[in-house]
């Protein structure tokens, strides 16, 4: 029995018709076409419902794709966050222990006062250090996302060791989702020429420029 070889109108693919058959069904789109003398007709009724199908499908793909990418800024927030809890109980909780090991020892009295006391004045530098290149980051970025203008106000108003958010250099400043120490959402609005118009949290202002209402 005679193959024969056919595009699809629709979507392109190749359709194999056998040569007695007089309608034939795209198995990638669903449009099925009539075959009248070896030429493809295509079957409307069944074209405007395969087009609804390709068009609702592409609006779905939209969607996930979407909520993929959402989803991936919530996970890498859910990380920075234990991180930093991490890192905090290793500076409050570690240490003790530790402290606690070495007065068990069988050091000096004096041995054992100066180890303590280097322990700690490096734990505290080391605390200090990371804080302080973790601000200046945060600085970079949002100087770079907004203008200076906006990080000295959002210094003052909810002070930079309380916000939060994603300050990679290389993230876009849409998903940087800056958050307040509650995990509230902090909302900055803009004019065109990066002027700061009003800081909000979660639908509350806390600053509005007079001068741009």
């Amino acid at each position: 029995m005679k193959l024969i070889e056919m595009k699809c109108k629709n979507c392109g693919a190749e359709l194999e018709v056998e040569d007695n058959q007089e309608e034939v069904t795209c198995k990638y789109c669903n449009t099925t076409f009539k075959i009248d003398d070896g030429k493809l007709r295509v079957d409307t009724d069944n074209m405007h419902e395969a087009g609804y199908q390709y068009e609702k499908g592409r609006i779905k793909a939209r969607k996930e794709e979407e909520e993929e990418k959402e989803n991936k800024i919530r996970q890498k927030e859910l990380k920075d966050k234990y991180f930093w809890w991490w890192v905090i109980g290793w500076c409050c909780f570690f240490p003790i222990p530790l402290t606690i090991l070495i007065w068990k020892s069988n050091w000096s009295q004096k041995k054992k006062i100066i180890v303590t006391v280097i322990l700690w004045v490096v734990l505290i530098i080391l605390g200090i250090l990371t804080n302080s290149a973790d601000n200046e980051q945060k600085k970079e970025k949002i100087i770079s996302c907004y203008s200076e203008e906006t990080y000295n106000k959002l210094d003052e108003l909810v002070g930079i060791d309380n916000i939060s958010g994603n300050f990679e250099k290389d993230e876009v400043c849409k998903n940087m989702n800056l958050k307040n120490s509650k995990y509230d959402k902090i909302i900055i609005d803009m004019d065109d020429d990066k002027n700061l118009i009003s800081i909000s949290i979660d639908g509350e202002y806390i600053y509005k420029n007079e001068s741009l209402f």
